[in-house]
Order: structure tokens, then sequence, then C-alpha cells
């Protein structure tokens, strides 16, 4: 079955990401280079980067 890819709508119209979701990797790429390749990480590094990128900026600090 393909990937669905999606886009952020805080993104501007050319320059984004898009992101697919697989029940054990997440795919990245860049919506200006789709044949380019992909970035692939595990859901769980996922979900703890953006996590992390809706944190308060005073909650960033890197322990």
């Amino acid at each position: 079955m393909p990937a669905t890819w999606r886009k952020s709508t805080y993104s501007d119209k050319d320059d984004c990401v898009e992101v697919a979701l697989a029940p054990a990797v997440v795919q990245v790429r860049d919506t200006k280079a789709r044949s380019a390749g992909t970035l692939q990480t595990s859901t769980r590094s996922w979900e703890a980067l953006t996590q992390r990128l809706g944190s308060p900026a005073e909650s960033t600090e890197i322990h």
C-alpha cells in the first residue's frame, strides 16, 4: 500500500516537508525534491521530537 503523505498547515505552499505515518516508522521528505529520498525514523522517536518541538521555549534546554 502506498504511503499517504501530508504536510503541516503551518508550512508555506512550496517550502515544506511532508510526513508519512506507518505503524512502526515515519518517513519525512522535502516537497521540492520528492524523488531525492526520505528520512525514516521510528514512531517513538518521531513522537518524542514532535512533543519537544511543541514544548514551551523555556523547557527546550538540552540536558
